[in-house]
């Protein structure tokens, strides 16, 4: 991701300081954090930060390709600021995302006849290391 004074700029956005705590979050966070984790990090900082201030401006971020926005579960929206092709890992159980390389084996992704295939991601869903262990360990 670029500096952060010139993601909110390109964007149009004003430099508040929450957006500049939102940006400073993200960038290199490789928790892949749902805003409401983002808004919870950094509430205590900026007390008046809106929930809304999160959700505009991570969306924002969306849109201008520096934030890839991942779903896992229904309903469950979690970001990652690594926009480089790469598939991702979600366990299932501690609700852990990881970031895994692409499977450069597999063909590449084709669609229905006349379609263009922009992007492809694949989400693998299991336990990690952690949480298995945890069980073979009952």
């Amino acid at each position: 991701m670029m500096d952060s004074a010139a993601a909110l700029r390109r964007l149009g956005l004003k430099l508040t300081p929450q957006r500049m705590a939102i940006l400073g979050y993200i960038e290199g966070n490789e928790s892949h954090p749902s805003a409401g984790e983002v808004f919870q990090a950094l509430r205590a900082d900026h007390p008046s930060m809106a929930l809304a201030t999160v959700y505009n401006t991570l969306r924002r971020l969306v849109e201008a390709g520096l934030l890839l926005e991942i779903r896992v579960a229904r309903g469950q929206v979690n970001y990652d600021p690594d926009t480089s092709v790469h598939d991702h890992a979600y366990c299932t159980r501690c609700g852990r995302i990881f970031d895994l390389p692409p499977d450069r084996s597999r063909p590449p992704e084709k669609g229905p006849r006349g379609f263009r295939v922009e992007a492809a991601r694949r989400i693998l869903y299991g336990r990690c290391r952690d949480c298995a262990g945890k069980e073979d360990a009952r």
